[in-house]
C-alpha cells in the first residue's frame, strides 16, 4: 500500500510540473505582492518568465496562484503514519489520513508566519519524495472563499534565500484578510515535514 501512495504521490507531483511548465503564460510586470492565477514570477526581478518552451526547465521561480480552499492537500513526507491532509473548509480544521487505520481524523496542523510585518499565517507543504525536485508550497487561506499558493520551484539550496525574501515582502492584496484554522486540544499535533 505505501508502494501505490508513494507512486500516486510521483504522479501527481510530474503532473504539478507539467502543469507549471504548459499552463503558464507571459506577459507584463508585476508587483511581488501582485496575485495573478497561474502566472510564473522571477522573485529577483519580479517579471513573469516564458516557461511554455517544451523541456524541463530548472529555473528557480515562485509561482504564485489562487485555488479554491476544499483544494488543499498537503501530502506528508514518506515515513509518516499520515499520508495526507486537507483542509475542511465547512468547519474550518485539517484533517489527516491515516496509513494503517483507512480513515480521516481532525489534527492540529500548525501554521508559520510569513510577510512584512510576520503577520500572515501560511500552511507549508515541502516536497515528499527524494525523487522531486525541491517544491514548497504556503498555503494562505483567505476572507475570499479561496486560497493563496505560493509555491517556490527549485528554490532550495543555494536558491533558498530567493524564496525567504519573497515571503518576506509578501503583503496580501487590499481587503483580503488572512485567518488561521481552529485547533482543539484533543486533536493530536502535526507540525510541517
Amino acid at each position: 500500500m505505501q508502494y501505490i501512495n508513494a507512486v500516486i504521490s510521483k504522479l501527481l507531483t510530474l503532473l504539478i510540473i507539467i502543469t507549471s511548465i504548459v499552463g503558464c503564460s507571459l506577459g507584463k510586470n508585476l508587483a511581488p505582492n501582485e496575485i495573478v492565477p497561474n502566472q510564473v514570477v522571477n522573485p529577483k526581478d519580479s517579471i513573469i518568465r516564458d516557461i511554455e518552451t517544451p523541456g524541463y526547465d530548472p529555473t528557480p521561480r515562485i509561482l504564485v496562484s489562487t485555488i479554491p480552499l476544499n483544494g488543499i492537500m498537503i501530502r506528508n513526507k514518506a515515513g509518516s503514519n499520515i499520508s495526507r491532509i486537507n483542509y475542511q473548509a465547512e468547519n474550518n480544521r485539517w484533517i489527516a489520513e491515516y496509513f494503517m487505520e483507512k480513515k480521516w481524523k481532525p489534527i492540529n496542523y500548525k501554521s508559520i508566519m510569513i510577510g512584512k510585518n510576520n503577520d500572515i499565517p501560511a500552511y507549508i507543504e515541502v516536497g515528499s519524495m527524494r525523487a522531486e525536485p525541491c517544491i514548497q508550497h504556503y498555503y494562505i487561506l483567505t476572507n475570499n472563499a479561496d486560497a493563496i499558493d505560493i509555491e517556490g520551484f527549485n528554490t532550495c539550496g543555494a536558491y533558498a534565500e530567493l524564496l525567504t525574501e519573497f515571503l518576506k515582502s509578501y503583503s496580501l492584496p487590499k481587503g483580503t484578510k488572512a485567518y488561521e484554522v481552529k485547533t482543539n486540544s484533543s486533536w493530536p499535533s502535526v507540525f510541517p515535514r
